[in-house]
């Protein structure tokens, strides 16, 4: 079993770019970044920050915390939402004269910050998210605009009936460091 799983990093490893395309971070060099967002389908902010490593050449990791309150359109008040401790993948795709194209995977942890019908406050779940398609414009020699559709799902309670708040939002963000 191990030989198979072993092989299979080793091919990958190998198709990776062994340099860093020109103006993409050092390796292990991290990156502060901060972000926020909105979601009109089903009523939302974000705001997160965190820190992003660099291992590989295309390939970026990251660890953001997330405030995440929702909103009710049709009456107007704000819930609380969710706290998340989240871990991310980036895949840079390419880079053309200041612009890169990346893939991110989200996976990570959520704590309800209300009680809800079946979901009472404190109860911690799973997140999950993608963003399939982003752009980050270099706006300074150490500083990224990213432009960011994503797709995440909140599960704070995973207990009895789930408790899900999907949404499609479209997040803004600073990225900088070496």
């Amino acid at each position: 079993m191990k030989r198979p799983l072993l092989l299979w990093f080793g091919l990958v490893a190998a198709t990776l770019p062994s340099a860093a395309p020109a103006g993409t971070p050092e390796t292990f060099a991290p990156r502060l970044h901060v972000a926020a967002g909105v979601s009109l389908d089903r009523s939302a902010l974000s705001a997160d920050a965190g820190v992003r490593w660099a291992p590989l050449a295309h390939l970026a990791l990251g660890v953001d915390l997330e405030f995440n309150p929702w909103i009710d359109l049709l009456s107007g008040p704000f819930a609380p939402g969710v706290l998340s401790l989240v871990g991310s993948g980036i895949y840079r795709w390419t880079q053309v004269e200041g612009v890169e194209l990346r893939t991110t995977v989200h996976l990570g942890t959520s704590l309800l910050l209300f009680s809800a019908v079946g979901a009472p406050m404190g109860s911690v779940g799973a997140y999950l998210g993608l963003g399939a398609l982003s752009a980050a414009v270099r706006v300074a020699p150490s500083t990224w605009l990213e432009f960011k559709p994503d797709m995440v799902v909140p599960v704070p309670q995973l207990r009895g009936t789930p408790f899900a708040y999907r949404q499609y939002r479209l997040m803004v963000g600073l990225e900088w460091g070496p």
